[in-house]
């Protein structure tokens, strides 16, 4: 399975787990089988975690409204309710922008959508997803030619997920690595395009909120998101275990077989962060051992 997806699902639940208005937990393991037991016993059983109120951001929001998709529209989320709202009636309001504020980079451009649902009984009930959707630029749209990654995120979102939860369940541990995901069936028949999306629901209606991602983690919230990534892995590797090979969907190479392709797709990704990175070396401590020799002169 790709990395960068790992990385975004356990850092995603476990950043968030770490926000929810209480968040203890007993976790009393049952003696199961041996192999699940020796692939728990590496990991460090959880008793009672902390209440972690995380930092609301405190610098200005400014969000760009420009960059949500025109071909996005509330009808595509009609089945999307029908499917999962009991008493649905119809659509009262639909807001959708983008979730991300200044300084927050992502691979993928992440939209919260607001719904205010309309019951049968007149009510109306608040909801809210988050979608991510591919940037408009010319190197996505090579990416995904090569290999369409929004494909085995979802499919790791829908198929695996639950396959791996439900391990820990089978001992007594109630651990999420991910929010639940939705698939769009029969709007794909007239968009396209929403087959490169990946459409969760957002933990911040149940009360969790994000951290500052300017301020990154501390000590103690880079152990949690660690031993989260800990899980995951451990639980992956016991699947197979259980399974058997993962299907090709999951194990094929990120950007294609073509080695060279690949190098130069990757090379186009990551030089400018490469450059970038190496040039502040030098604002740091003893930055410059870290540096490549000649890579430039220090100003």
């Amino acid at each position: 399975m790709y990395c960068h997806q790992v990385l975004e699902i356990c850092v995603f639940s476990s950043v968030f787990n770490m926000g929810q208005s209480s968040s203890k937990r007993n976790h009393n393991c049952k003696k199961t089988s041996r192999g699940i037991q020796q692939m728990h016993s590496s990991l460090e059983t959880i008793q009672n975690e902390h209440d972690d109120n995380l930092t609301q951001l405190t610098y200005p929001i400014h969000v760009d409204n420009n960059l949500v998709p025109g071909w996005i529209n509330k009808s595509q989320f009609l089945e999307i309710l029908s499917d999962n709202v009991p008493e649905f009636s119809k659509i009262e309001n639909f807001c959708i922008k983008p979730a991300s504020t200044a300084g927050e980079n992502y691979s993928s451009l992440i939209l919260r959508i607001s719904i205010d649902v309309k019951l049968t009984d007149k009510s109306i009930k608040s909801m809210s997803f988050m979608m991510k959707v591919p940037h408009e630029s010319a190197k996505m749209q090579q990416m995904l030619k090569t290999v369409n990654f929004f494909t085995v995120e979802n499919a790791t979102y829908t198929e695996l997920i639950s396959k791996f939860e439900d391990l820990y369940k089978s001992i007594g541990m109630n651990i999420k690595f991910a929010p639940r995901a939705y698939k769009f069936t029969e709007s794909l028949k007239k968009e396209p395009k929403l087959a490169n999306t990946v459409l969760m629901h957002d933990l911040c209606q149940d009360g969790y909120r994000n951290v500052n991602r300017l301020e990154c983690l501390d000590v103690e919230q880079s152990k949690l998101v660690l031993r989260k990534l800990a899980q995951y892995h451990a639980a992956g590797a016991h699947c197979r275990v259980i399974n058997g090979p993962y299907p090709e969907l999951f194990t094929q190479p990120m950007f294609g077989s073509n080695k060279e392709r690949a190098v130069s797709i990757l090379e186009g990704i990551m030089g400018p962060f490469k450059k970038m990175f190496l040039e502040h070396l030098y604002f740091y401590k003893d930055g410059e051992k870290y540096s490549e020799k000649h890579y430039f002169s220090p100003k």
